[in-house]
């Protein structure tokens, strides 16, 4: 590649697999955000990395074996870089229940509404017959360290779970 050789080589295989995975990290969490041009755009340059790098890879493989261990730690990096970016970007929705004891219920409903949250609350019972709560809040997936930590403040001992939203229609999401 570019007639490089040694540790220049090693490195432009390294960075360049490395933003080629993140990329198609990016890409397969926007394809299933059905996010139809930004995919188009992303698999362009993700291809395009794929082809140059890989091949200077193959070029003189048996020569020059270590450019095959740099591509595969580039892979994992390029990985876990990816679930970085994703994390940050925190792009979408979320849905979040809550089951809380009844008599925090509507404290926790305020605290939430008063934080811009919609809620909706649907009464039940344990298996033990003691009263709960179960609160529903769909957000922005960047408001969850913020909804999560005003829940632990309001009824510590409430149970809390995460599921990713394909789409919202209609309601109250901020």
């Amino acid at each position: 590649m570019f007639g490089l050789k040694g540790i220049p080589l090693y490195i432009l295989i390294f960075l360049g697999q490395v933003l080629q995975v993140m990329i198609s990290t990016l890409r397969v969490i926007f394809m299933n955000k059905d996010r139809k041009a930004l995919v188009l755009f992303l698999t362009f340059f993700e291809y395009g990395l794929y082809v140059i790098i890989f091949s200077t890879v193959l070029t003189d493989m048996y020569a020059d074996p270590f450019k095959i261990v740099v591509y595969i730690v580039a892979t994992a990096f390029g990985i876990y870089g990816g679930m970085i970016v994703e994390n940050r970007m925190a792009y979408g929705y979320t849905s979040v229940q809550v089951i809380a004891r009844e008599e925090l219920t509507g404290k926790l409903g305020r605290a939430l509404k008063d934080k811009g949250f919609g809620v909706t609350i649907v009464e039940g019972r344990s298996v033990d017959g003691d009263r709960r709560s179960i609160l529903f809040v769909q957000l922005k997936r960047r408001r969850v360290p913020e909804i999560i930590r005003l829940i632990r403040e309001t009824d510590p001992t409430a149970v809390v779970s995460q599921s990713e939203v394909q789409s919202i229609s209609g309601g109250y999401v901020r």
